[in-house]
This record gives structure tokens, C-alpha cells and sequence, in this order.
């Protein structure tokens, strides 16, 4: 009875009821865009669950790791992503493809839960992740960017199987650049004939440090080459 309570009281104190933009991002990724002006404290790195209210899903919660959007017109909302699997991600993502691709729906967001990982102590800060899971990482990062200004080595890396995945979160990645060691790794969409080294030249996507590899990336030769390299400590996340 008290757990319930306590989740009341985290719905009401995020708005209660709150329309939410949905939308199709990639091939099988939900985007899910919710007003920031009347959620509670966000701390990089929580998480939510959050409630659909159609008729096949307003029963169900979700667990997510949000972030705040860097996109035009999105500035400073909350962001959720999720894979389209079966029962009401399945069913969202099919309703909005018969809508062109978007949607509004009303949201109960409950949370938030979890805490920001205690890496500032750390010398040099390795944030490791692949595919959707960026959205657990990325906000993490995103915190980090006044810590990387005054010295702390701060490395991002994402492995992604395609050029199209930098559709979820393309504006966001793109503030990183400059700021922390970011690096992407797309090991699909190369032609067998052409190399890795060709495909970096002739990338349609400049701004953003992109590796191309036919194959995985080696991840532990990345991690013991950055424990040998990094002066001081070092925490890893992921």
C-alpha cells in the first residue's frame, strides 16, 4: 500500500497527465518526446517508468532511461527511446506507422529513480555502449561536458550496426563533438568492396567522428590501451 503511494505521489509531482510526442526513429526505435516544465528533478543517469494511456496499455509501466533532447525545437524536453519488440511497443509502433510516423498520446511518468554514478573523482571517465543502449550513457556524458572543459579525459564510444541509427540521437551526439573523446563505430552498410578507410573518406556524415569496420571492435584491446594510457585513475561505465 505505501509502495503505492509513494509511485501516486511521483506521477502527481511529474504533472499528473502530460501529452507526449511519439514518434518512429530508424526501423524499430519509438522516440518519445514529454514536456521538461512540471517533471520533477532530473539527475543524469535515472530513470522512469513511464504509463501509456491507450486502450491495449494503459495498464502497463516501462522502464527508461531518459535524456534531455538537444534537438530544434525539442530543447531541454524529456527523451525516451524503446525498441520495438511485442505486446504495447508493437502496438505503438504499428499505430504510428498508419499515422505517418508520428503521434500524441497522454503519459504518466513515474520517477524519477536511480542516481548520477560518482565519476567525478575519476581522472579519465570511458563510457562504452552499442545500440539503443546510448540512452542509459548518454546523459551520464552529457553531464560530464564541464568536467572534460577543466581537464578530466572524458571518452565516449558507441558501436552501432548502421549510419541510419544516428537518427535517434543525431543533435545530441553532435554536442559532444569537441567537448569529450567521442568516437562512433559502424560495423554494417559497408560494401564488401570497398574499405573501411574509403568508407571514412566518403562519409555523408563529417561533423560527427565516425569509425567504419566490417568487423566488431576489439573492446578489450580498447580498454587496455586506455588503462595504460590514462594518467591517474580511471572508471569505467557502461
Amino acid at each position: 500500500m505505501f509502495d503505492r503511494l509513494v509511485r501516486l505521489i511521483r506521477i502527481y509531482g511529474n504533472g499528473g497527465l502530460i501529452h507526449a510526442k511519439f514518434q518512429i526513429q530508424g526501423d524499430s526505435l519509438i522516440r518519445v518526446t514529454i514536456p521538461n516544465k512540471n517533471l520533477m528533478q532530473y539527475n543524469p543517469g535515472s530513470y522512469v517508468f513511464l504509463y501509456v494511456m491507450t486502450p491495449l496499455g494503459f495498464w502497463q509501466s516501462h522502464p527508461f532511461s531518459p535524456f534531455i533532447s538537444r534537438q530544434s525545437g525539442e530543447e531541454g524536453s524529456l527523451t525516451l527511446l524503446s525498441k520495438r519488440q511485442g505486446g504495447i511497443t508493437k502496438n505503438l509502433f504499428n499505430q504510428l506507422t498508419a499515422s505517418n510516423g508520428q503521434a500524441q498520446h497522454k503519459v504518466l511518468v513515474e520517477g524519477f529513480y536511480g542516481h548520477t554514478p560518482p565519476l567525478r573523482v575519476f581522472h579519465t571517465i570511458v563510457i562504452l555502449s552499442s545500440g539503443s543502449g546510448i540512452t542509459a550513457v548518454y546523459s551520464v556524458a552529457d553531464s560530464l561536458r564541464n568536467l572534460a572543459s577543466r581537464g578530466t579525459h572524458v571518452v565516449f564510444r558507441w558501436i552501432v550496426q548502421n549510419e541510419s541509427a544516428l537518427d535517434w540521437a543525431n543533435a545530441e551526439l553532435e554536442s559532444l563533438v569537441g567537448v569529450v573523446d567521442l568516437n562512433i563505430y559502424i560495423t554494417q552498410g559497408i560494401n564488401e568492396r570497398e574499405s573501411a578507410t574509403e568508407k571514412n573518406a566518403t562519409s555523408s556524415l563529417p561533423v560527427l567522428p565516425i569509425t567504419y569496420s566490417h568487423d566488431r571492435p576489439n573492446v578489450t584491446a580498447w580498454v587496455d590501451g586506455l588503462v595504460d594510457e590514462a594518467k591517474g585513475s580511471v572508471a569505467f561505465m557502461s
